[in-house]
This record gives structure tokens, C-alpha cells and sequence, in this order.
């Protein structure tokens, strides 16, 4: 369990503000001590909800989600893994998830996607790789 690694949808960072869970806190109890993975591209796709966003209260969600993370980054640094890459090809953020967990799975172990997409879902399970979601205010692997 030592080796696992998450990598973080940006609607899973939304959950700890719409829910009032701790999802570091939760996954650990979870999977044991995993390592976090948030992609330059999961930000900057949170960057431009946040711009495009009209609804204030959504925009205050996203903004304390951020803040929530650089916090969590600071008190518990050894959680968090930075990753490399970049998505070169442009292919959509999903996909590059897909392609990154796959790739770190080959390298280092178990990769899960925490996310509550379902499509990304699916389409993790067609590429078998492992998801984390929240049903019910309570958190499940498939």
C-alpha cells in the first residue's frame, strides 16, 4: 500500500469546500500513506473556470479549493509528488490523465485517479486503471 499514487481531478479539489471532507485525510484512510499528484494542466484548468466563471459563489469555491491545496502542500509537503511532464499534444485533460497514470503505473505502481467524472471514470476502467469517488459522502475505489 506504501506505493500508491493519486492523481487529482480538478472536480475531486472542489469536494473539501462543497462537502466539508478532508480528501487528503480520507484517501489515506483509504489507500494507507499514498502519494499526490496534481498536473500543471489540472491548475490551469482551474484557472480558466475561475476567469470564465460568472457565478460567485462557484468562483469562491474554486478559489478557496486553491487555497486549500497550497495549505495542504505546506503542512504536509512529503504528500505530494510533482510530475515532469506537460500535455505537448494538446489532447484534452482527461485524456492526458489517462495517458499519465498509465505511463506512472508502468514506472512506479498503482496509480488511482480520484475524480467524480464519470466518464473519466469509464474511461479510466477501460484503460485499467483504478478511480477514487465520493458516493454519498463517502469514498469508494473501483
Amino acid at each position: 500500500m506504501q506505493n500508491n499514487r493519486v492523481l487529482l481531478d480538478s472536480n475531486f479539489l472542489l469536494v473539501p469546500i462543497q462537502f466539508k471532507i478532508d480528501i487528503y485525510e480520507e484517501i489515506r484512510n483509504l489507500l494507507g500513506n499514498p502519494r499526490f499528484l496534481i498536473l500543471t494542466e489540472i491548475f490551469n484548468e482551474l484557472e480558466i473556470k475561475l476567469n470564465r466563471e460568472r457565478r460567485h459563489k462557484f468562483k469562491l469555491e474554486l478559489t478557496t479549493s486553491l487555497k486549500l491545496l497550497e495549505q495542504k502542500k505546506r503542512e504536509i509537503p512529503e504528500l505530494f509528488i510533482e510530475y515532469e511532464g506537460r500535455n505537448t499534444t494538446n489532447i484534452p485533460v482527461d485524456d492526458y490523465l489517462i495517458d499519465v497514470s498509465k505511463e506512472l503505473s508502468r514506472k512506479l505502481g498503482t496509480v488511482y485517479i480520484a475524480t467524480n467524472d464519470k466518464l473519466l471514470r469509464k474511461k479510466a476502467r477501460k484503460n485499467g486503471i483504478k478511480t477514487i469517488f465520493m458516493r454519498k459522502k463517502q469514498f469508494l475505489t473501483d
